[in-house]
Formats: structure tokens, C-alpha cells, sequence
């Protein structure tokens, strides 16, 4: 069986191996990036870039990449909650 992609046609046995290789690498680009920041124990910590000028973003995030368990939290909502909260938060995130 073969699908078209972009005008041609492909097998699936390559389509898959594609699909692999895509995923091996936002995995490989997201671990570089989780590398750049600060971690604390279960989590990284991001810097708030957007928020200069004394705004503040208030979130944490799960990226979204197969094989990958983080949880990056802005510095902003670190300041803002305290232990219980923060537990809270990552007890959401992680889906436990």
C-alpha cells in the first residue's frame, strides 16, 4: 500500500520511518532546550522574557514529545505560589 505525499507516492514502511526520525528529533531539540534552564528537582524553571516591564505569565507546561517527562514552570508562578500550591501544580501536570 502506498500513500501520497505531497504529489508522490510513498510506502508505509517509509512513511513510518519518517514519522520516527521527526519525533527522534523534536525529542533530541527538546532536551537541548530543557538543558538551557535551571532544574529543581522534578522541574525546570523558565525565565519570563515577555514579561519585562513588570508583568508576570503564571503557567506550567508539560512538552508535548513522546518519551519525555518534564514539567517547566515560569519563574512568575514560582514567586506567586507557595509549597502546597506548587505541588499541586505539578501533581496536575505530571497527571497524578
Amino acid at each position: 500500500m502506498a500513500y501520497k505525499m505531497l504529489g508522490e507516492k510513498i510506502s508505509v514502511p517509509l512513511s513510518l520511518a519518517i514519522f520516527a526520525a521527526s519525533v527522534y528529533l523534536l525529542r533530541r531539540y527538546m532536551l537541548g532546550e530543557l538543558g538551557r534552564l535551571d532544574k529543581r528537582g522534578g522541574y525546570y524553571i523558565a525565565e519570563d522574557p515577555m514579561a519585562r516591564g513588570g508583568g508576570k505569565i503564571l503557567n506550567a507546561c508539560v512538552p508535548l514529545v513522546p518519551g519525555l517527562d518534564a514539567v517547566v514552570v515560569s519563574r512568575s508562578l514560582l514567586e506567586a505560589l507557595g509549597d502546597r500550591e506548587l505541588e499541586a501544580v505539578l501533581s496536575m501536570r505530571r497527571g497524578t
